[in-house]
């Protein structure tokens, strides 16, 4: 048998190539000791291309799969039964298997039942932001788990952004305040854009200013050591501009939207949970 894998990723999307390019290029391992699985050609070579082994099916990789490799699951969710034979043929063979699962709203019993029930999963929940490094992830010990098991999880993911440890029954809630919620905030910015050109600006200079101070408000709660509270308060000031707009965001219902939208998000992640366990 060849030199054992870390690491096999079965699936090659976006996200898949942020944590693992991520975390090559931060030296948590090399990339010719991951192996990634995708039926895409071009993805295969995408990663080929960064010196990651590549495979159309997990099969490919039996000979370089050993007792202390590790499996990525970064399919999406209705994939996930396609892919359940191959784990399970491979992850026999394994004395102790641990899989890490990044699928959206998939109970990790359910991810260990596909893999073939012995399998200790590690479930986690990154956030777009991993693609320039500061992803924020939530990281759960799952079904068959044990402490020591997210070790490598953590190495990888912490490569990549920050990590938050919590119980698996919170992972719908970090999702609807994590996981969607970059969304949210581009949809704050298109909203700040559009308002610019109603009130006079040209389209272009109103799109740039908006993402231009979206990212130096975002770069002031990193680096400034204040929270967002005093932020807001330190460039509010009494009967200004500012407390005018803040005042017709609050008339707006603008908190209540919001946690309405984290509510619907976190309900809609655990709809897909249940859907998924049937």
């Amino acid at each position: 048998m060849s030199e054992a894998l870390e690491l096999v990723c079965v699936g090659g999307g976006n996200m898949a190539s942020a944590i693992l390019l991520g975390a090559s290029e931060r030296g948590v391992f090399e990339a010719a000791r991951v192996g990634v699985v995708d039926p895409n050609e071009a993805k295969r070579e995408a990663f080929a291309s960064a010196g990651f082994r590549v495979g159309a099916s997990l099969g490919e990789f039996a000979d370089a799969i050993g007792d202390r490799t590790q499996v990525m699951l970064a399919v999406k969710p209705q994939v996930l039964p396609e892919v359940s034979g191959d784990l399970r043929e491979v992850l026999d063979s394994l004395a102790r298997p641990v899989v890490w699962s990044i699928l959206a709203g998939v109970p990790s019993g359910v991810v260990r039942e596909r893999c073939g029930g012995r399998a200790s999963v590690v479930r986690l929940m990154p956030n777009t932001p991993s693609r320039v490094g500061k992803g924020a992830t939530a990281m759960a010990l799952g079904e068959g788990a044990e402490a020591g098991d997210e070790g490598l999880a953590r190495r990888v993911f912490e490569a990549i952004g920050v990590v938050y440890p919590i119980e698996e029954d919170q992972m719908d809630a970090f999702t609807a305040v994590a996981g969607s919620g970059p969304a949210y905030f581009f949809a704050m910015v298109e909203a700040l854009a559009e308002a610019g050109e109603r009130v006079g600006l040209p389209g272009e200079v109103a799109r740039g200013a908006a993402v231009q101070t979206a990212i130096g408000a975002a770069g002031l709660l990193e680096g400034s050591g204040l929270g967002p509270g005093e932020l807001r308060e330190a460039v509010t000031s009494k009967g200004g501009t500012t407390a005018a707009g803040l005042g017709a965001l609050a008339e707006g219902g603008f908190a209540s939207v919001i946690g309405a939208a984290v509510e619907a998000a976190r309900d809609r992640g655990a709809e897909l949970g249940r859907a998924s366990a049937r």
